[in-house]
C-alpha cells in the first residue's frame, strides 16, 4: 500500500487503472482483479490515476 500510494503521488503518476493492475501484478506479484484495484486506490488511498478525459475538439 505504501508503494502503491507513493506511485499515485508522483507528478507523472499512472495513466489507468489497468496500468496500476499490471504494475502490482509485475512488481508486487498480486493478481487483483479492476473492481478491488478500484476500491483500493479510488477509497482506501483517495486518489486517482492522473490521467485526464479527453475534451469535445469543438470546445
Amino acid at each position: 500500500m505504501e508503494q502503491l500510494n507513493k506511485r499515485l503521488s508522483e507528478p507523472e503518476g499512472v495513466g489507468s487503472y489497468e496500468e496500476i493492475r499490471r504494475w502490482l501484478a509485475e512488481e508486487q506479484d498480486l493478481g487483483l482483479p479492476h473492481t478491488t484495484v478500484h476500491r483500493i486506490v479510488r477509497y482506501d488511498l483517495e486518489a486517482k490515476p492522473k490521467t485526464p478525459r479527453p475534451s469535445h475538439p469543438k470546445k
